[in-house]
């Protein structure tokens, strides 16, 4: 009986000794599974912040290179001394840096449609752009332009000077002067030359101020503006200025292209 219970002791330490075998080969497993875990984890840590790195440093690249200065060359659809210019922009200084859809169609429609310099393709999209604008009131008020040998224009709110600059350079009897507000100046400048311009030049003009009086009265015969309707804080003052270049030209056609974004843009246009 002894021997028995003995024998049941000897075959229980055994066992004991067993278990705690399997619970050290089971600690060890899952330290190392804890281990290996925590080893997982640092490494995505680490991908993660090399990633994000490279995230925001793509990210800043691509902001820098929005607003690094590019010189862009617009190709004119028509058929005239010059098939196209060249335009820098800089995102970085604002809208009055940037390219603006009316500009170019505000060009092709009066190379195209006032002076009648033919197209270079029968583009649809373009023949849209030069002509959807024309109608028999505006054709009476422009057909005098074409008979003019030296076409006199002033631009407001040149920005960058597609509009002028187009017209200019297809237009080489004319003078153009292209307006803007002072701080807009440089890059304006920067354009005319680019483009080699001698019959171009650029002035300061603030909107709804004395410097309107600056400029000669009968000297313009095209008063243009593209996308100048944007802020509706300035529709007085460029109403303002208009009205007394106007008066000033009296012979002169007023000629104002822009995309309507906000309901109030269409008190301007009335």
């Amino acid at each position: 009986m002894l021997r028995s219970m003995f024998a049941e002791s000897d075959d229980s330490s055994d066992d004991s000794s067993d278990d705690h075998s399997s619970d050290d080969e089971g600690n060890q497993q899952q330290q190392q599974r804890q281990q290996q875990q925590q080893q997982q984890q640092q490494q995505q840590q680490q991908h993660f912040e090399v990633s994000e790195g490279a995230s925001k440093q793509d990210a800043q690249d691509a902001q820098d290179a929005q607003e690094t200065p590019t010189v862009e060359v617009i190709q004119l659809p028509v058929q005239g001394p010059v098939s196209s210019v060249r335009i820098m922009t800089d995102k970085s200084k604002g809208i009055a840096s940037q390219l603006w859809p009316s500009a170019e169609i505000l060009s092709n429609y009066i190379l195209h449609t006032v002076f009648h310099l033919p197209l270079t393709t029968p583009d649809a999209t373009t023949l849209d752009a030069t002509t959807s604008l024309h109608d028999s009131s505006s054709s009476s008020l422009l057909s005098p332009l074409r008979s003019l040998p030296s076409p006199r224009l002033l631009e407001l709110g040149a920005g960058c000077g597609l509009t002028g600059l187009s017209l200019a350079s297809s237009l080489p009897s004319s003078t153009c002067t292209l307006t803007d507000l002072p701080s807009a100046l440089p890059l304006l400048q920067t354009n005319v030359d680019l483009n080699s311009l001698k019959n171009c030049k650029v002035s300061p003009l603030s909107w709804g101020t004395s410097d309107v009086l600056n400029f000669p009265p009968n000297s313009y015969d095209l008063i243009l503006a593209a996308d100048c309707v944007y802020w509706d804080t300035l529709h007085s003052p460029l109403k303002s200025t208009l009205l007394t270049l106007l008066s000033l030209n009296v012979n002169s056609v007023c000629l104002i292209c822009g995309v309507r974004r906000w309901k109030s843009d269409n008190h301007f246009y009335r």
